[in-house]
């Protein structure tokens, strides 16, 4: 079994990565980190909480982190941690990301 498929499954894995190492975060954000579409993410999001691995707040913008109070929390959190710091592709992936809202009515300008 690879890293890559150590929770299950590539897109699982790669989800848990991502909310650990963005530690708040939202759907579409995640699936932009991973290359995935949004509404498989959101599924898996629904599937991780029911599990307890993750707490989701908000009503507008569903933000998620993993849950402080799931049984491992401590050692997931190190897992993950050590398992994103071993991948440099993920992490030049991440910080790609815009990380903040942009401006209503800011003209969207491609990077040169």
């Amino acid at each position: 079994m690879t890293a890559g498929q150590l929770f299950g499954g590539r897109l699982r894995t790669q989800t848990l990565y991502a909310i650990s190492a963005l530690k708040d975060t939202y759907a579409t954000e995640i699936a932009k980190a991973i290359g995935a579409h949004r509404p498989n993410v959101q599924r898996l999001l629904d599937a991780l909480e029911t599990d307890g691995i993750i707490v989701s707040r908000g009503e507008r913008v569903r933000r998620v982190s993993l849950n402080p109070r799931f049984v491992a929390a401590r050692e997931l959190a190190m897992l993950l941690e050590r398992l994103v710091d071993s991948d440099p592709e993920f992490m030049d992936r991440l910080g790609e990301l815009r990380r903040r809202p942009r401006r209503p009515g800011k003209a969207v300008v491609p990077p040169a």
